[in-house]
């Protein structure tokens, strides 16, 4: 069985590469951002400025090239595999997704993992399709070349982490807005792939987070290999005993040459394909997020940090909300803090927040550091949180006065604080 370290390991990799991808769908249409429509850039490069950002003259020369190779590219195939690799010891994690895309400037496009989502751009709109829901979204997207910042959001945050070759044929210079993003950029010795010699640049950051590897052509400028080191961001969550941790996109086919047919980047919806823009607000059956939801909640018993005995049993007639957090998972903070406030806002409704399988001293320092005010239950055997079935950090579960699952959320959204208090009030209007 996979230890808690390699899942959390793995979680945190997954979350960060793929989820934003994989979620893309589930948003509510109105809250997904729109392009700047006043931006009219043209599909001309500038060389990289000086600016903080510490690049030396090897690196920059290299950037430079790469900037303007992808600014000029016409047409363009690129095809490859995206690996989650997570290693510790005598366990491990590898997950491999082909995916196949096509370019053609200054904006259209297709990108498909297989067994994924479909995200491709007809020049004037973007669309994604979830084949498996039968689903899609389509936004307006800029008709000439703009900056990563100006696309729709959904785009950078699938490429960027399945196809950043893609995102830099489609954007104005995004090589500059990676470099922001970074202390030091540096070139490092070429390495040999498949019997050729690739130019390798490194991206790091004061925080020691993540560290950036992209191998390049040194004929067409072209990234061949893209990897992102998360093995520090792990340390500095506490997993300490991870060998290796990184996100590899690996360029098996470039061919800058390709020809498209006219129609080749038209898309139309399948026949019955449910448009979440158009249906937003619309009735639509709502699928329970748990097995949990409409069954009594399990009773359990733990110990707060200051060693008070809590079950939850002791709160019958009341709302309470459950709280799994960790210290490793970044939007835990935030979301303790708003728990905090639930938990003084009314009688009737009672917070407890439940960390899970971590030393409490550890656990007291983060409390402290972070000036949680809100008491906290520790999980040390991970058996509560093994019975409300919590495979994402954080999950928060809403349990009605009678004892009965009302709503369960998992992982991470910017409007979660709203989406809790609403399920509060219903919970609290439930006789």
């Amino acid at each position: 069985m996979k230890s808690l370290n390699c899942q959390r390991a793995h979680d945190c990799l997954w979350m960060t590469a793929f989820a934003l991808c994989f979620l893309a769908l589930t948003l509510v249409a109105q809250d997904v951002t729109e392009p700047n429509s006043d931006t009219t850039a043209g599909a001309g490069t500038e060389k990289l400025p000086a600016t903080e950002t510490k690049i030396d003259p090897a690196a920059k020369a290299l950037l430079d090239g790469m900037e303007q190779a992808y600014a000029n590219l016409k047409t363009a195939e690129f095809s490859g595999t995206v690996k989650v690799n997570v290693d510790i010891p005598n366990e491990g994690h590898q997950t491999n997704q082909q995916f196949t895309s096509s370019f053609s400037a200054p904006n259209k496009f297709r990108h498909q993992v297989k067994d994924g989502l479909l995200l491709a751009s007809n020049g004037g709109e973007v669309y994604i399709f979830n084949e498996e829901a039968n689903s899609y979204l389509s936004l307006d997207i800029p008709t000439r070349k703009v900056e990563m910042r100006s696309l729709p959001i959904i785009v950078p945050q699938v490429l960027q982490s399945q196809n950043p070759s893609l995102l830099f044929a489609i954007s104005k210079n995004g090589f500059r807005e990676v470099a922001e993003g970074f202390s030091e950029i540096q070139k490092g010795p070429d390495v040999a792939l498949d019997g050729k010699s690739f130019s390798e640049l490194t991206f790091c950051s004061d925080e020691q987070e993540s560290e950036l590897r992209v191998l390049v052509d040194p004929e067409t400028h072209l990234i061949r290999r893209f990897t992102v080191d998360f093995k520090p961001a792990l340390f500095k969550g506490g997993i300490t005993n991870v060998e290796n941790a990184e996100v590899v996109v690996d360029y098996t086919k470039v061919n800058a040459k390709a020809g498209f047919p006219e129609t080749y980047f038209a898309w139309t919806p399948p026949e019955g394909a449910f448009n979440v823009r158009e249906a937003a607000g619309a009735a639509r059956p709502e699928k329970p997020q748990s097995n949990l939801q409409g069954v009594p909640a399990p009773n359990f018993r733990l110990n707060t940090l200051d060693g008070r005995n809590v079950s939850l049993s002791q709160f019958k007639g009341k709302v309470v909300v459950l709280d799994f957090w960790a210290t490793w998972s970044p939007p835990s903070p935030k979301l303790l803090s708003v728990m905090a406030d639930l938990n003084e806002q009314a009688n009737d409704v009672r917070v407890l927040t439940i960390n899970l399988e971590e030393d409490k001293d550890k656990v007291e320092t983060f409390v402290e550091l972070k000036h949680i005010r809100i008491p906290v239950l520790l999980d040390d055997d991970g058996s509560v949180s093994k019975s409300y079935e919590v495979k994402t950090i954080p999950q928060t579960v809403i349990i009605g006065k009678d004892g009965i699952v009302q709503k369960v959320f998992a992982g991470d959204s910017s409007k979660r604080d709203q989406e809790i208090e609403k399920a509060i009030h219903e919970a609290r209007s439930r006789k």
